[in-house]
Order: C-alpha cells, then sequence, then structure tokens
C-alpha cells in the first residue's frame, strides 16, 4: 500500500494512475490527514509532496522518524524545487529518496519497488546478526531475495482483477472497454499499456476471447440453443454472434456443437 499526499488534485490523479498500475494507493490532499492515516492504518510507502497544508512534507517527515512506530517506513519527498538545497534538507530530514516533480513513471515506481525489496529484506538481515555470535565467520550463502513486488504481487492482482469484471459483465451487450477501464478506476492510456503488458493482448481482444470462451462452454452443455448463448455472452443479433463465433473458431456453433 502507497499513501500519497498531494494537495494539487491534478498532479494526486496523475500520482494515483502512475502508481495504481503497480501498487494499492491511497490519497490524501494535506500533512495532518496523512500523519493520522498513517498512525491508524500504516501503508507500506509513504509518497509526499513537500509543499502541504497543515504539515509540509518535511516536517511530516521529521514527525514519522521521531516515532518509534513509524520510523523506518520509506519515504518518498516530491518537489518542484529543483535545487541541491532542498534536496539536503529532504535527506537530512529522513527522506529516503528525493524526486523533482514531474518525474518519470519508470524511476517513480523503481524507487518504490526498491525501498520495499529493501524494507523486505531488512527483518531477515536484522535475524541473521541476532543469532550470530559476533566473532562467528558467516558462511557464504545468496543473499535473500523477496517476492517481485512489480512483476508479480501487482500483475496477478490486476489479472484478477480484470477478470473479475470481464465475468461479471460479459451477458451486458453494452460491457465495453471504455467500460472495463472505468471499472478498473485508471486512466485510458495507463490502462491500455498496463492491459497489453500483463495480459499480452488488448483488452478488446480478451473481451472478445472471454466471450467466444464462454460461448464454446455454454455450447457444449447442449442445454441451450444459439440464441440464448448469443444473449448469455453479451450479442443481441444472432448473425453478428454466429459470425464472430465462425471467425473466432473456423466454425458455426451448430458445427462446434456437432464435431
Amino acid at each position: 500500500r502507497v499513501l500519497i499526499v498531494e494537495d494539487d488534485s491534478d498532479m494526486a490523479e496523475q500520482l494515483r494512475q502512475q502508481v495504481g498500475a503497480y501498487f494499492n494507493v491511497e490519497a490524501v490532499a494535506d500533512g495532518s490527514e496523512a500523519w493520522q492515516r498513517i498512525l491508524s492504518s500504516p501503508p507500506d510507502i509513504l509518497l509526499a509532496d513537500i509543499m502541504l497544508p497543515s504539515l509540509d512534507g518535511y516536517a511530516l517527515t521529521r514527525k514519522l522518524r521521531a516515532n518509534a512506530a513509524t520510523a523506518t517506513l520509506p519515504v518518498i519527498l516530491l518537489t518542484a524545487y529543483r535545487d541541491d538545497a532542498h534536496h539536503v534538507r529532504a535527506l537530512e530530514g529522513g527522506a529516503d529518496v528525493f524526486l523533482s516533480k514531474p518525474c518519470h513513471p519508470d524511476v517513480l515506481i523503481s524507487h518504490i519497488a526498491q525501498l520495499l525489496r529493501r524494507a523486505a529484506a531488512a527483518p531477515q538481515r536484522q535475524a541473521d546478526t541476532a543469532g550470530s555470535p559476533a566473532s562467528a565467520q558467516p558462511e557464504a550463502a545468496a543473499t535473500p531475495q523477496p517476492p517481485s513486488i512489480v512483476t508479480s504481487m501487482a500483475d496477478d492482482r490486476f489479472r484478477q482483477r480484470v477478470r473479475q469484471l470481464v465475468s461479471q459483465h460479459l451477458a451486458q451487450p453494452g460491457f465495453s472497454v471504455d467500460a472495463l477501464t472505468a471499472e478498473m478506476g485508471m486512466g485510458r492510456t495507463v490502462f491500455f499499456q498496463r492491459f497489453k503488458q500483463v495480459m499480452g493482448m488488448s483488452p478488446s481482444e480478451y473481451v472478445k476471447a472471454e466471450r467466444m470462451e464462454l460461448a464454446a462452454r455454454l455450447l457444449r452443455e447442449d442445454s441451450l440453443n444459439v440464441s440464448e448463448v448469443a444473449a448469455r455472452t453479451g450479442f443481441t443479433d444472432n448473425s453478428h454472434f454466429i459470425r464472430a463465433f465462425k471467425a473466432f473458431y473456423g466454425q458455426t456453433p451448430l458445427q462446434f456443437r456437432q464435431a
């Protein structure tokens, strides 16, 4: 979970889309609200602007570092300032990473992933240190590797959500790629890029394939006629369904059933 703290609504939405393509995100608009949210439901990482109402990014970071319960929370600070003085102030205040806005999405995601990997590995390193006598020579061993955060957990979550939504709406003739994009809560460009990357095809190709696979399963059951199968898979016109099915399987629905 990534907590985003940004009072500019446009920038907050942009960060939501960029970071939300890979992680679960929550967003608040000021530092005080972020502090209360962290105390009540700690995120795994904080992504905060420096210039915030009520409690700025510097002050929020100092409060986190001074509190035993939040002292190790990874923090990335963002700012429109590009001078070294702000950079130094952010790092000296306890921030793990300081980035100037606008930053490239890949750079931001890479920093988040690296900080999360480091946080995941820290308990193991502490356990190894505590369990080994100071004089003992450690045996050569591979460095513990936490599970891949971006390419595994986020991808699986994305696939599961897509499959769930498409399955729920296959019978609806009006269910479109735009509707799926809206249900996913992502911007169109980010969603299409992410979909192609994770699913290996475009959203429209995926929805079509799911409709055809469902149609094939229903036809094999042999309890529904072609019109009923068409309706169950979101087609309002039987001729359109038959053409689409034949283009996909090389057979008409009746030929497929009889094969």
